[in-house]
């Protein structure tokens, strides 16, 4: 069935902060919607839309593309307006504030949907981010106008068959419809973003401007760690504020009742008071008082666009277009999305979910080959083939500090001295490839050998590129190689100095040099196995370099969730990953953090500070920066967790990647302590339950101490 999503008069794209502000936003994305919006090819929605100047309205979410053609205004007087349908719509979405001038785009958004109507549109969508006259929903006094319910029949008669609205300043606004309405609510955008700052729940407060407010209020307090709620009461002042106050209303208009109610909690005790808004109207003289110092922030959504001159230094505006956007294809698609409303949990492939603490359960969302990308760059989000998720209890656990590893991190090596990797032994080995030093017989330090036992054979003729794309199974081409790590059968990497863990990396890059001249081969896979139960079937420390004929699936998800969160941001997500809750430490070259979501506990992600895609760009310099920093993390985390069984993977971009997906693919090394197995429930669906919080895990990574 064709469709068309047409949107007007408003930026539905990243949230963002003003150019001056002193802070920097990362985009954010709503806790409740953390995958990107369904758009295939086939069918793909088209956007279209006008602001109340005629101009093609820009700021849309990157999946909803806007052809010039498919909405033309033409005019016909200097007071009227006239729309033609260019394209076929069957079930047309036209969104368009009823903000100021109220009228104008009231008659405006009237003019589309009689338009799409004429033009034998099936199912007509009216989508409202701001509904300009839900204010006056009742009679103050006699011979007054109730315009909610007037603007409700119009909407109605005018063709539209549902309507899609975003924070109603009151709940019976709804039933003045003759129609379907779907209400959407605001907060989860900005409870996002609140949660990335990263106030101490001890110090926070929820406040509510008025009485009216206060169920509002209370929602929202619930949902922000079951933050204490405060009542502005005109008649007397309240006593023990908080030192940080969130005050929560629908929309600001005048400012006047929030400036008088963040006044108050200042001569309190507040510390610092945040503003926060679905709709900001800002009404004169709104701007002088938001900005006359009472506030730390004022947070805002993109419900109605905010003129230049309302800049001021301390606004901070957020993007509802993931919010909006996954409602209308909820719509389009005929599947329900109340759970969308509630807050329920979407995710890309895998779900996390948190381990109990103080206050109430939180989900966290991740793969390491997807939805992980945004929810670390951005907490948002920040994370784009869905699935839902329903309400699944999270394990409980003891204090991320009592994890220890309870199981011999290398059986294998009890009484053993002596293994064909051993030096002396090399008769005993496949064929060596090349060790360092190069010019070394007996004395060498790294061998890097062909394995006895390969997975891939460089014997077989690779695959076509023909075969590669059709058929499930391909030959087994390609080369597995292990890199011998010491010639001493008791020394591992933590035992080696910064200079040959340098060594090593050096190695790997050296190898993948090699292999790059192959042009069967796409990618290359370094990895180590530490421990029987991390997959190690030798005890001498080794690693391995598997190179293959093919990207395999993660690889491919990875690298299509960067560039899902760059066409959002414009920015590579590991660039800017940098939390300081989450970092565990950092080096000249490198930062190490838990990610947002880890799917394993304690994972450790060692991640460059420059840009860049390839693991085998590393430098000498940089190669001994690492050395070093990564001998440090696998001591922290050995002296954390008992020397547990370990793996780590560092996860490149394909060797032939296109020159235009390099701005977003960004190699890490992740490190995955081995301390509870994958069991049934995580083998069945494919989700993964983490009973240690990011924040917990870093902490303690962060506070161990390395004896000298």
């Amino acid at each position: 069935m064709a469709s068309s999503l047409a949107f007007s008069g408003i930026g539905l794209l990243n949230p963002h902060k003003l150019p001056y502000s002193t802070k920097t936003t990362s985009f954010i994305r709503c806790n409740n919607l953390s995958e990107s919006l369904k758009c295939k090819d086939n069918g793909r929605p088209i956007t279209a839309g006008r602001d109340h100047n005629g101009q093609a309205a820009a700021a849309f979410p990157s999946v909803l593309t806007a052809p010039d053609q498919l909405l033309d205004r033409i005019p016909v007087h200097k007071s009227d307006t006239r729309l033609r349908i260019f394209s076929g719509t069957a079930n047309p979405s036209l969104s368009q504030p009823t903000c100021p001038p109220a009228n104008e785009n009231l008659m405006e958004l009237l003019i589309m949907i009689d338009a799409c109507r004429r033009a034998s549109a099936k199912n007509i969508t009216a989508v409202i981010p701001y509904f300009g006259y839900a204010r006056a929903d009742r009679k103050t006094q006699g011979r007054e106008s109730i315009a909610a319910k007037l603007v409700a029949n119009l909407i109605t008669e005018a063709g539209a068959d549902r309507v899609l609205v975003c924070d109603l300043h009151s709940g019976q606004s709804m039933g003045y419809f003759d129609i379907p309405v779907d209400h959407v609510h605001g907060q989860p955008v900005i409870l996002d973003y609140l949660a990335s700052k990263r106030i101490c729940s001890d110090d926070l407060v929820v406040v509510s401007p008025d009485v009216g407010g206060v169920a509002r209020a209370r929602a929202f307090a619930k949902k922000l760690s079951d933050a204490p709620l405060a009542i502005v009461d005109k008649r007397r002042h309240g006593h023990n504020v908080a030192e940080v106050a969130v005050m929560v209303d629908d929309m600001i208009d005048t400012a006047g009742t929030i400036a008088k109610g963040a006044a108050l909690l200042h001569q309190e005790g507040a510390r610092e008071v945040y503003a926060c808004s679905t709709h900001a109207v800002f009404s004169p003289p709104a701007v002088e008082r938001l900005s006359s110092g009472l506030f730390q922030e004022v947070i805002i959504t993109n419900t109605i666009p905010v003129a230049e001159q309302n800049y001021f230094p301390q606004l901070t505006i957020l993007s509802v277009s993931n919010l909006l956007g996954e409602t209308i294809w909820r719509v389009h698609d005929d599947c329900a999305f109340s759970n969308t409303l509630k807050g329920a949990l979407w995710t890309n492939r895998f779900i996390k979910i948190s381990g109990a603490r103080r206050g109430p359960r939180r989900h966290q969302f991740s793969a390491a080959s997807a939805s992980q990308w945004r929810r670390v760059g951005a907490p948002n989000s920040e994370r784009r083939n869905s699935q839902p998720v329903g309400d699944l209890l999270s394990r409980q656990s003891t204090t991320p500090s009592d994890f220890k590893s309870k199981s011999d991190p290398n059986p294998n090596s009890k009484n053993q001295t002596e293994c064909a990797f051993c030096a002396g032994h090399e008769h005993e080995c496949a064929p060596e490839i090349f060790r360092f030093p190069p010019d070394s017989t007996s004395d060498w330090k790294i061998r890097v050998i062909q394995n006895l036992y390969p997975a891939l054979s460089r014997e077989l003729d690779p695959p076509n590129s023909e075969s590669v794309g059709g058929p499930m199974t391909i030959p087994g081409f390609g080369f597995h190689d292990v890199v011998i790590e010491s010639p001493a059968h008791p020394i591992h990497l933590t035992d080696l100095s910064a200079d040959q863990i340098a060594d090593v990396l050096l190695a790997y890059k050296k190898r993948i040099d090699q292999l790059r001249a192959f042009d069967s081969i796409k990618f290359v896979q370094v990895f180590k196995n530490h421990g029987a139960s991390a997959g190690a079937s030798m005890s001498h420390s080794h690693s391995q370099i598997m190179a293959l004929p093919i990207v395999p699936p993660a690889a491919s998800a990875r690298i299509r969730s960067m560039k899902e969160d760059f066409v959002q941001t414009g920015k590579c997500g590991l660039c800017q990953v940098k939390q300081d809750d989450l970092l565990i430490d950092e080096s000249s070259h490198f930062i190490s953090i838990v990610p947002f979501a880890a799917t394993f506990p304690f994972e450790i992600w060692i991640v460059p500070r420059d840009h860049s895609s390839h693991f085998h760009e590393l430098d000498n310099d940089k190669a001994l920066d690492l050395g070093g920093f990564l001998k440090l993390m696998l001591v922290k985390m050995s002296l954390q967790l008992n020397n547990p069984p370990y793996n780590f993977m560092i996860h490149t971009a394909p060797l032939q990647i296109d020159s235009t997906e390099l701005p977003f693919t960004h190699w890490f090394i992740q490190i995955v302590p081995q301390l509870s197995g994958v069991g049934g429930f995580e083998l069945g669906t494919g989700c993964y339950i983490n009973p240690v919080f990011p924040e917990d895990a870093a902490k303690v990574l962060r506070e161990v101490r390395i004896p000298n």
